[in-house]
């Protein structure tokens, strides 16, 4: 891997400009200690409990000792530099949901297509979620943020131009794809559009998953989340109500009091789906989305495949609220709920997570050999 760049070659790049990206930044002017002093103390304020827990991991304590030095340091300081040292010290949490809003620093976006996998966890690590992640969560979370990322340090590993539309990885919707002897079933967030239009798509999909009559894989690639309505909409469609892991909710605390979250599917299934049902993910499914394949899961109806996400089974935080920081006035991003499925057991998905993990290839052909196996039945 390649060593980090060091970060006053972003702070040099900064003070001379770069026209070629049309950068404007959001926040120019430096930062006293006293506007760092007072976002060091709203940050404790926000993460609350949470402090304590993350400092007896080394790390997390020098990423601690390097923010509170850097908000004593005399002088000004460099808005980029301080975010990042912000979001060196919100990575201990290893939560995609708790983040510096570095996308709102600027106000234009790189136009050029992000490196390798090895080049951005050699150089543009510090913009990642955390710490604990997985390398192809980590590379798939900068791929994603890649047009602000980019924008922010310079781009200087040659990579092509691309359209913008292109960089920020936009999605196609819903859709079932049919493969011959199994159908696949894309569902690319539980998020994006109108409830209405939701439940539109999941209706079609679900009729033409149902007529196929086929094994079927649920391609959760890429999708980061979303309502809890939706999510319990696809559950129901492969799993009776009677038969859901018991599913508690509690303020984003390390010891929250949980309270049960009632059903509450957007689409109600009267007829349920029985064909063998496999779940494809990989370093950019996050929240609902491993929320959905570990009940699955934990209720005996899948099975994994793909490469290790973003998140955990069994638990996943929600609901982040945004936050602008009283002293620099840069915004950071703050979970509000925690989501458990009571009896799932709280770990890593047993699946690979290195750089060179491709859900699309190896991990597809063990999930489609698994699907189509000669003595296949559903795994109640």
């Amino acid at each position: 891997m390649m060593a980090r760049p060091g970060r006053l070659g972003v702070l040099l790049w900064l003070l001379v400009g770069s026209a070629p990206f049309g950068v404007s930044w959001g926040q120019t002017a430096a930062l006293t200690s006293e506007q760092r002093r007072l976002d060091v103390l709203a940050l404790d304020s926000l993460l609350g409990a949470w402090v304590p827990e993350w400092v007896v991991d080394f790390q997390c304590l020098d990423a601690r000792n390097r923010l509170v030095s850097s908000a004593m340091e005399p002088g000004d300081f460099d808005p980029l530099e301080w975010a990042l040292d912000m979001q060196e010290w919100l990575a201990c949490a290893e939560d995609a949901h708790l983040r510096v809003a570095f996308e709102s620093l600027i106000e234009s976006r790189s136009e050029y297509s992000p490196p390798s996998c090895e080049r951005l966890l050699g150089g543009w690590v510090d913009f990642g979620p955390g710490h604990g992640i997985s390398l192809s969560g980590q590379c798939a979370w900068l791929k994603r943020t890649w047009p602000w990322v980019g924008a922010l340090r310079p781009d200087s590993l040659g990579s092509d131009a691309l359209d913008v539309g292109a960089a920020a990885g936009k999605k196609e919707g819903m859709a079932v794809v049919d493969h011959g002897a199994f159908v696949r079933w894309v569902i690319p967030s539980f998020g994006a559009g109108s409830d209405a239009a939701f439940a539109r798509h999941f209706r079609r999909s679900r009729r033409q998953v149902r007529r196929s009559k086929r094994p079927v894989m649920l391609d959760l690639r890429g999708n980061l989340g979303g309502y809890r309505t939706r999510r319990h909409a696809v559950l129901g469609v492969f799993l009776d109500e009677a038969e859901w892991p018991e599913e508690k909710e509690g303020r984003w605390t390390p010891r929250p009091e949980w309270s049960v979250v009632p059903h509450m599917p957007l689409v109600v299934t009267r007829r349920l789906c029985d064909m063998p049902l496999a779940v494809l993910l990989d370093g950019g499914s996050f929240s609902a989305s491993l929320l959905l394949a570990g009940a699955l899961r934990a209720a005996g109806r899948a099975r994994v495949f793909g490469c290790a996400p973003l998140g955990i089974q069994g638990e996943s935080s929600g609901s982040p609220g945004r936050h602008r920081l009283p002293g620099s006035g840069m915004v950071v991003w703050v979970p509000t709920v925690l989501t458990r499925h009571e009896g799932a057991g709280l770990a890593p998905f047993d699946l690979e997570g290195g750089l060179d993990c491709d859900a699309g290839s190896m991990a597809w052909r063990e999930a489609v050999q698994w699907l189509l196996a000669g003595d296949l039945v559903p795994l109640r």
